[in-house]
């Protein structure tokens, strides 16, 4: 259901054939014939959400709707955002984005010309401010496909955006 090659991943719509704002049913199958099935949690706007987590390739988020609202790969799931992959150094993503903008907030990699991905790095950064403070070594754990707008509305009036 996956694929092995080097996928993209399109910010707030997909990563291969999974895809936001897709009913989950349409993965379902897939997931069961693993005995992979989802875990409910209460997010932090008081809804109920569900998981389906496989293994270090990939997690999905999803309503009561049963609709998918983020997708999450790790570092066993071969894809990338403009070169940018799981496993891929803080030093690495700062020269591949040269001299644009890169920001950090609340253990997350963003970047201004899209709020459809996070770049996420390890917990043990939870309370880091900037990203200044974390070593160049440091790699990202896992990138998230989803709708991080409300970062935007946060930082716009720092970034002029």
């Amino acid at each position: 259901m996956y694929t092995k090659n080097d996928t993209i991943i399109i910010p707030y719509k997909s990563v291969g054939i999974y895809k936001i704002g897709n009913n989950i049913n349409e993965y379902i199958d897939y997931f069961l014939k693993r005995n992979v099935y989802p875990e409910m949690f209460i997010s932090l706007n008081n809804d109920v959400m569900f998981q389906i987590k496989i293994d270090n390739l990939l997690a999905i988020v999803y309503n009561e709707d049963d609709i998918i609202i983020s997708i999450t790969v790790f570092k066993n799931f071969d894809c990338h955002y403009n070169n940018i992959k799981p496993l891929m150094s803080i030093s690495s993503i700062k020269e591949l984005r040269k001299n644009k903008p890169i920001i950090y907030f609340s253990n997350m990699i963003f970047f201004p010309e899209t709020f459809g991905i996070a770049l996420n790095l390890p917990d043990k950064y939870d309370d880091v401010d900037t990203l200044k403070d974390i070593p160049n070594d440091e790699c990202i754990t896992s990138i998230t496909i989803s709708n991080f707008d409300f970062i935007k509305d946060i930082f716009a009036r720092h970034l002029d955006l």
